[in-house]
Parts: C-alpha cells; sequence; structure tokens
C-alpha cells in the first residue's frame, strides 16, 4: 500500500528507498518524524513476538502504583490510548 500501513509494518515506518525531501522557496527542508512511532519500532525489534498487537511504553510507576504512557503503537491508538496518559487510576 503505497503511503500506509502494510502487513507487519508500522504506518510511517521508513522505507527502503527513501523519497527526496523538496527544498522550500527559502532553500529550507522540514522533517517531521513520528517519535512515538519510532520508539515502538525500536520496541518491536527487540521483542517481535507482540508484532501486529498493540504496545505501549510506560515510564514510571510500579505494580500497584500508575506510571505514564510514552509511547503507544497505532494499534493502541484505534483503542483511544494516548501518549501522557496515565496508566492506572489513582
Amino acid at each position: 500500500m503505497p503511503g500506509g500501513a502494510g502487513p507487519g509494518r508500522e504506518r510511517g515506518a521508513l522505507r527502503s528507498t527513501p523519497r527526496p525531501i523538496p527544498p522550500l522557496a527559502s532553500g529550507r527542508r522540514i522533517l517531521l518524524a513520528d517519535a512515538d512511532a519510532f520508539y515502538v519500532a525500536v520496541a518491536r525489534l527487540m521483542d517481535p513476538h507482540g508484532a501486529g498487537r498493540a504496545r505501549l511504553l510506560i515510564v514510571g510507576g510500579t505494580a500497584k502504583g500508575r506510571g505514564v504512557v510514552t509511547s503507544g503503537s497505532y494499534e493502541a491508538r484505534q483503542y483511544g490510548v494516548r501518549s501522557a496518559i496515565t496508566s492506572r487510576s489513582p
């Protein structure tokens, strides 16, 4: 699927042949990187068993406490999970 997510590929993942970024009239170029997708992709490389499933990266918190979602996969976003929300109610 051109420009979209394909099987086993996170939407916005790097392509094997990147497209050139055209310069603006000022000669500058703007690049937008989805850091959430990057962090989730790194986590999937480290543990590929959950490929295609919703994945969250949470910092802080304990088994009885709460943490904060730092990154969520596109699959998790379909369930309404976003970055900076708490992982457990107080």
